[in-house]
């Protein structure tokens, strides 16, 4: 006689098929896993998605570990977390790299101007691109320094000007919509009389993996606030000067005085 010929030998087996010999729950899927793997992909976000994929991660685990008869997606809740680290860590380095670039862009107009006004040609040189230094006379750079000493005093340093709004600089007249392979940076340039605004044009130095020499200065736009954009390399002398950005400016809108009235006397 075999275990089917006995009525009812298999009623408790259908009641409870965990009791049968080799028997594997049907387990399913955890979604709250899928979505840390899917959320560690999404890099259209940074950090945010990344975050999730983290936490989801982290709950998921949680809830497979707590019912692992009838959850699973483990593996894709911890490649998620690993995913979303990797991630965080890959955009923690870029931003190191971009800020310590960002920080070094000022580099070639601080060492211009600095030896630019200290006489010092030859050096003043090494720090324009090669075209723009082929292009540019002893005598241009003489007259540069001279203005810049008399509109300016004596130049302290070059930094990037963190709060230029886009309309303010790259949509003053004579300055171009678009560089080509150069890097449009605005400065504010210190000096002993004040300040003054520029977009410095900065070209890749090829001869050179150095950040501190790595670009190079083709063109300097300086928009002074109460007169026309001039820019380098130009005759200098031959533009309107400016006047430095904590002197007051001449209010050209006021209204004149009335004339006064003729009495007669």
């Amino acid at each position: 006689m075999t275990l089917n010929d006995t009525p009812g030998a298999m009623a408790g087996f259908e009641q409870d098929p965990s009791q049968i010999p080799g028997y594997l729950p049907t387990r399913k899927l955890s979604v709250i896993t899928l979505l840390s793997f899917i959320s560690s992909l999404i890099l259209c976000i940074p950090i945010i998605t990344q975050f999730f994929g983290i936490l989801f991660g982290i709950i998921g685990i949680i809830i497979v570990v707590k019912k692992p008869d009838s959850r699973k997606g483990m593996a894709f809740a911890i490649s998620g977390i690993v995913i979303s680290l990797l991630v965080l860590l890959a955009y923690f380095g870029l931003a190191m790299f971009m800020g310590n670039f960002i920080q070094h862009l000022p580099n070639s107009s601080n060492q211009f101007f600095t030896n630019l006004q200290s006489g010092n040609t030859t050096e003043a040189r090494l720090w324009l691109d090669v075209n723009t230094e082929q292009a540019v006379a002893d005598s241009d750079l003489k007259v540069l320094a001279d203005r810049l000493t008399t509109d300016y005093g004596q130049f302290k340093n070059a930094q990037i000007y963190w709060s230029f709004q886009p309309y303010q600089i790259l949509k003053q007249p004579d300055i171009p919509d678009q560089f080509v392979n150069a890097i449009p940076v605005p400065l504010t340039l210190e000096f002993d009389k004040g300040t003054i605004h520029v977009l410095a044009v900065l070209k890749q130095n090829i001869n050179t993996v150095d950040i501190n020499n790595m670009f190079l200065v083709e063109q300097i736009y300086f928009i002074p606030p109460n007169g026309k954009v001039w820019q380098f390399p130009q005759a200098a002398a031959t533009t309107q000067p400016g006047t430095p950005t904590n002197q007051t400016p001449p209010d050209t809108n006021a209204t004149p005085p009335p004339d006064k009235p003729d009495t007669g006397g």
